[in-house]
């Protein structure tokens, strides 16, 4: 199952590759869909049962303790809150990823407070800040 998720996403990231040479536009798939695939790798690679879509917070549970999952092909991600835990992967152009951060979610968040949330009631945080954090 989980090499099937793989390519199946590989695929998907191929296509959208190819879109973008047709068209010469960029066609990279973002926001919902990554954060989908995320969540499939979350459940395959991780074990985390995923709750139903538009939980409240958090995404699914792991061993106990429930865990909020983003995924990303660019440089940040953006945090609605704090999380128990958080799982943030880089997902790569070959559907391959890359795990930055795993682990407490409250700290990353702390390590915000000096800035300021969006309208939204988001804070961005870089992949880089997140590798940093991922000790």
């Amino acid at each position: 199952m989980i090499n099937e998720a793989k390519t199946l996403i590989g695929q998907i990231l191929k296509a959208s590759a190819q879109l973008s040479l047709i068209t010469k536009r960029p066609f990279t798939p973002d926001g919902h869909m990554v954060g989908s695939i995320g969540e499939v790798y979350a459940q395959q690679y991780y074990g985390v049962e995923l709750y139903p879509p538009s939980h409240k917070e958090h995404d699914g549970i792991w061993r106990g303790r429930e865990v909020q999952i983003k995924a990303t092909q660019r440089t940040s991600v953006e945090l609605k809150g704090p999380s128990e835990l958080l799982l943030v992967l880089k997902i790569n152009s070959d559907g391959s990823f890359e795990e930055v951060y795993n682990g407490d979610g409250k700290s990353v968040w702390q390590s915000l407070g000096h800035r300021k949330a969006t309208r939204a009631g988001e804070i961005g945080i870089s992949i880089e800040q997140l590798k940093k954090l991922n000790v």
